[in-house]
């Protein structure tokens, strides 16, 4: 028996026909609309100056940052402006998800400048460290087990780590391990912007989880929109075009095979143990007064988690700031004089903050371990304070 042929098929009336190519019609300008959106940014008409604000960080420190096999087959770049051998100890700076350690731009170089020993890292497939596509390699797990790594291999007695977003809850899972804490004699830890373990189980990690378990060229399709309104949220209105620009130019240079992964896998039972005792050492707490990602009550409660293990903790709120305060205001967090504390002697801490875009002066003040100093901050200085060009925790460009 033979086949009909098409024409012999019942048709479909002309009305549904018409409708049928206009769906398709549409599909197909909107996939050659992003296709083309893709070739003219990336392509033809790249923005030079965005380019050469993430290039030249790496170029301007070319000379003291190295890939360093930290554990085997899993390359991280590091910067370190003095060698671990001088002793002295070390600023030691974890950026967020999905960024890199030029979120600390101003703060490694006014650190570096005043003689202090200032270490950071990129994250395993973040900024200039190896990038490979295996899903695995970007679990939770993995990622804390080489900031273990690297802090073991460049931490000095007497070190401070600071950590914000991802990286801060890196920071305070770790200043919970008493083993840990002892071995490296670190003197503090700074937590800026920092995820309440609860909440990061109940809503930040499952939300991700969610958002990012979709097909790789979905992922890529949708790119370009959802940045932007991951850079208009977490940046805020205040951030200059500058950062923008930098922002979108670095995100876009996150394959998407990695953020894919370090999203689907990311444990917040690995980052904060969920049976902590509590932090073995004092620290300091910052957040943004108007960060809607890691709000202020978010901090608080991890300031409480923390409390428990009967260290000093501090928490201080940046008026005007968001999530993105090291972008939006100068943070400074300096060891004026930083021993191990099984040494006796005092630690000191200094810590100024001020409004990046604002002419009055934000100081703050409190006991750290008996010796907390800060200096006031003039309203000239505020004034020509200048901007930490930081990027956004999250992946899109």
């Amino acid at each position: 028996m033979a086949l009909p042929s098409l024409k012999e098929l019942p048709q479909p009336p002309p009305s549904l026909r018409k409708a049928g190519e206009a769906v398709a019609g549409g599909l197909a300008s909107v996939i050659a609309l992003r296709l083309a959106y893709h070739v003219w940014t990336r392509w033809v008409f790249y923005d030079r100056r965005a380019t050469a604000l993430v290039d030249g960080f790496y170029a301007r420190r070319k000379e003291r940052t190295m890939l360093v096999e930290i554990r085997p087959g899993r390359r991280i770049a590091v910067y370190e402006n003095l060698p671990a051998s001088t002793g002295a100890p070390a600023l030691i700076f974890i950026h967020g998800s999905c960024a890199r350690m030029q979120q600390f731009e101003e703060q490694m170089s006014h650190f570096a400048s005043r003689g202090q020993r200032v270490v950071a890292l990129d994250l395993f497939g973040c900024g200039a460290s190896d990038k490979p596509d295996d899903p695995k390699a970007y679990h939770t797990a993995q990622i804390k087990s080489d900031v273990v790594a690297f802090l073991e291999k460049f931490a000095t007695p007497g070190s401070v780590i600071i950590g914000h977003s991802y990286g801060a809850a890196i920071v305070l899972g770790l200043s919970m391990d008493r083993y840990l804490v002892n071995t490296l004699k670190l003197a503090g830890f700074v937590c800026l912007a920092v995820p309440n373990a609860k909440t990061l189980s109940s809503h930040g990690a499952p939300v991700l989880r969610n958002q990012f378990d979709k097909p790789r060229w979905w992922l890529w399709f949708i790119r370009p929109w959802v940045g932007r309104q991951f850079r208009a949220m977490l940046l805020g209105p205040s951030a200059s075009s500058d950062l923008y620009r930098q922002e979108k130019e670095a995100s876009a240079r996150n394959p998407v095979y990695m953020y894919k992964a370090f999203y689907t896998q990311w444990e917040a039972g690995v980052l904060i143990p969920p049976n902590h005792q509590g932090s073995q050492v004092d620290g300091l707490f910052v957040v943004g007064e108007l960060d809607k990602a890691t709000p202020v009550e978010y901090t608080r409660a991890s300031l409480e988690e923390a409390s428990k293990g009967g260290f000093r903790h501090h928490l201080e709120i940046v008026k005007g700031a968001g999530h993105q305060l090291v972008a939006t205001t100068v943070v400074e967090f300096l060891v004026i004089e930083g021993v191990a504390p099984s040494s006796g002697e005092h630690f000191r801490l200094e810590s100024s903050a001020h409004n990046a875009t604002n002419d009055r002066p934000y100081s703050v003040a409190a006991n750290y371990r008996d010796q907390f100093y800060v200096d006031e901050v003039s309203a000239g200085r505020a004034k020509s304070a200048r901007r930490c060009p930081d990027p956004h925790p999250h992946c899109f460009g």
